[in-house]
């Protein structure tokens, strides 16, 4: 039997050692592959739960007080709730000179933000004389009721500050409100929605929040629905 030329033992030596190379390739590649996959599909997973909004408030509302002592403020009792839809449960109350303040929230982290239903005394003279400009203000029908929505910037200052021309201007034109902060200058955009009943001005008061005509309106709807 001929013995085989070493060229042919060298051949095939080569085209041994490139077969390996080219599955050590194939297998690395697709480990990559994978990680490449498993990457996408956690940005994509992460990308959904950022984009998924709440639903329901995740912290408990607390117990409704006895509105009975609030009659002699209003000169009725009023009617509470201790949610605005399951989005802002109710957990703080507080009264003021002229009526009541009711806070809700939709976490415990939310402290920037501020929904409040105020309900002021007043006679409809002072009510109509409180509402926005007619520049921004937008009429809307609610269960029968005629309510009022703006969309307004809020400026915080301290006492004595100048709030410059510019936001003057802006207050003048009625896009912009005024109040004063015993801390600090704060800038913020405010969303209202009023209306009058019962001798009172009844307010839903959104800051920090950017709320919706519509978003305000299902609040006062649910409000209307299932206030007691």
């Amino acid at each position: 039997m001929k013995k085989l030329p070493k060229e042919i033992y060298i051949l095939g030596g080569v085209a041994l050692i490139l077969c390996l190379a080219i599955i050590i390739i194939s297998l690395s590649g697709g480990d990559d592959s994978k990680d490449s996959t498993t990457l996408d599909t956690q940005q994509t997973t992460n990308a959904v739960e950022l984009a998924t909004e709440a639903t329901a408030a995740d912290v408990e509302a607390i117990a409704l007080p006895d509105k009975a002592e609030y009659a002699q403020l209003l000169g009725f009792e009023p009617a509470q709730v201790d949610r605005l839809t399951d989005m802002y449960v109710l957990r703080y109350v507080f009264t003021t000179d002229t009526g009541v303040e009711y806070y809700y929230q939709q976490h415990l982290a939310a402290n920037g933000q501020r929904l409040i239903l105020k309900i002021d005394k007043m006679s409809e003279e002072d009510y109509n004389a409180s509402l926005p400009a007619q520049s921004v203000a937008q009429t809307v029908e609610i269960a029968g009721r005629e309510a009022v929505f703006a969309d307004r910037m809020l400026y915080k200052m301290p006492p004595g500050d100048d709030p410059g021309e510019v936001i003057m201007k802006m207050v003048e034109e009625g896009t912009a409100v005024l109040a004063e902060s015993d801390l600090m200058r704060e800038a913020s955009e405010i969303q209202t929605l009023d209306w009058y009943e019962n001798g009172c001005r009844y307010e839903i008061y959104a800051d920090f929040m950017g709320l919706t005509l519509e978003d305000m309106t299902e609040l006062a709807q649910y409000y209307f629905d299932n206030a007691k």
